[in-house]
């Protein structure tokens, strides 16, 4: 995988498209069939010890979503705008998430639960951009007007 995130051409059966975006698809229904269940007893036996699970699982979201914006479209190359629509697309499906839960028996949603969605958000497409070299609170800027890490925006 190069160090520069560009988009990829979608080939003749959905190819890359696939490849990034399936992940995405079976994760989310993943998440959709679990909270259409009544609540398990999660491990951990303190204080809203499910905010750690609601955080751990939506980073793997905001990894997912940031791995397939960065591939599939045109914000390749302008890591920020991919790390926003990435937390942003996670937060929203954390959201419908808790509004679902709302709707099934034995299961309520909460607004903590989407915050802790939310933060994992965060956390996951950093940690993606992260890996590929994103700084994005430090580099020093050359006379190009570039900064380090390769950011232009």
């Amino acid at each position: 995988m190069s160090s520069t995130m560009r988009p990829v051409p979608g080939s003749r059966a959905g190819g890359p498209f696939l490849i990034y975006w399936l992940p995405v698809v079976i994760y989310c229904a993943i998440i959709f069939v679990q909270s259409s269940l009544p609540s398990p007893d999660l491990p951990g036996h303190f204080p809203h010890a499910d905010k750690l699970w609601h955080t751990a699982g939506y980073a793997i979201l905001g990894l997912l979503f940031c791995r397939a914006l960065g591939h599939t479209t045109a914000m390749g190359r302008h890591r920020r705008w991919i790390y926003w629509a990435a937390v942003l697309a996670a937060f929203l499906y954390g959201v419908s998430d808790e509004a679902h839960q709302c709707l099934v028996a034995a299961r309520q949603g909460d607004w903590r639960d989407a915050m802790a969605d939310l933060a994992g958000s965060l956390i996951g497409a950093w940690f993606y951009l992260a890996v590929q070299g994103w700084r994005p609170f430090g580099g020093k800027r050359p006379k190009d007007g570039r900064t380090t890490n390769g950011n232009t925006g």
